[in-house]
């Protein structure tokens, strides 16, 4: 008796392997972009020249062993500390140094760990001592009594210098602040630095989120985006675990009420990253407090709509 044996093979299988070769090519040229990349963006932001005015004015003070980096703009009689957020710099406020300048002398500071501002691993990266940390800069500058501006996270560090501090913050503003949740949701675990390093900090994957924090995506420029990756490529992976694990997001959500200072708060009403509801929930909070919601901005409005930003400050001081 004689067997035959089909040499057919199912169609099923053979759609499989077409499928798996596809998602294999599809990675390979991904991988290959991914490097491409990251090689040619080391290659230009190698040429500090080009990029010199992001460095232009900068001064350092040491504090409690960090090296700190700030800019001071402005000859106003009343004072400005300005913070800012995560994965940003003091250069960020670049588009209201100028129209500031006669009402305010204006501190922009790098928190540790970005800018130009130290970023030792073995720093404390909690809110409250990025906190401390500016409050003694300002000190030292010889500045006891100033108005505090927090974008983002650097909201949150401006609410525990309002709070911590009530002697030396006289007033508070907030743009899109974190402080109403935990933004790591309870998360603290040591992210491997090597997935910072390559991963987070590549220069594709960071161009193809910066789009997010803007309601007008043709906004988000390369050239507004070198302007942030110039500092972001600086920061360390240990850095950035390091604020992973200090995170002390949300500390203050119940103690909110007990900020007595003249509060207003600044939201891009279409802010996807912190979303104006967290705007409303903050006015709430803070007795006193007033909210400015700023149409067709998200994330970053005083980069989208410095004038409504710039108006709303103005207003805020008169």
């Amino acid at each position: 008796m004689r067997y035959q044996f089909s040499s057919r093979r199912r169609p099923e299988c053979n759609i499989f392997r077409r499928v798996l070769t596809v998602c294999l090519v599809l990675i390979i040229l991904f991988l290959q972009v991914f490097l491409i990349t990251h090689y040619v963006a080391d290659q230009m932001f190698d040429d500090s020249a080009k990029f010199s005015k992001l460095t232009e004015g900068v001064q350092y003070q040491s504090i409690s062993g960090a090296s700190i980096a700030y800019r001071v703009h402005g000859s106003g009689e009343q004072t400005l500390l300005l913070i800012h957020g995560l994965m940003g710099s003091s250069y960020d406020f670049a588009p209201l140094w100028s129209s500031l300048g006669d009402e305010f002398t204006m501190i922009s500071v790098d928190l540790i760990g970005f800018g130009l501002s130290d970023k030792n691993a073995e720093l404390n990266y909690s809110k409250e001592n990025m906190a401390k940390i500016c409050v003694q800069l300002m000190l030292e500058l010889g500045y006891s009594e100033f108005t505090v501006l927090g974008h983002s996270m650097g909201g949150e560090v401006a609410l525990n210098v309002a709070y911590t501090y009530p002697d030396h913050a006289e007033r508070l503003i907030l743009i899109d602040s974190a402080g109403i949740e935990d933004l790591q949701k309870g998360f603290r675990n040591a992210v491997p630095v090597w997935i910072i390093d390559y991963i987070f900090q590549n220069y594709l994957i960071q161009r193809l989120y910066f789009p997010v924090g803007f309601a007008e995506k043709k906004l988000a420029s390369s050239e507004l985006f070198n302007q942030f990756y110039f500092f972001n490529r600086q920061i360390p992976g240990t850095a950035l675990r390091k604020l992973i694990t200090d995170n002390d997001s949300g500390r203050l959500k119940d103690k909110l009420d007990q900020i007595k200072q003249h509060t207003l708060i600044i939201w891009g009403l279409e802010d996807t990253i912190i979303p104006v509801e967290q705007g409303y929930r903050l006015e709430q909070a803070i007795s006193g407090s007033s909210l400015v919601v700023i149409n067709n901005a998200g994330h970053l409005p005083f980069l989208e709509k410095p004038e409504d930003v710039l108006s709303a400050i103005k207003s805020f001081i008169d």
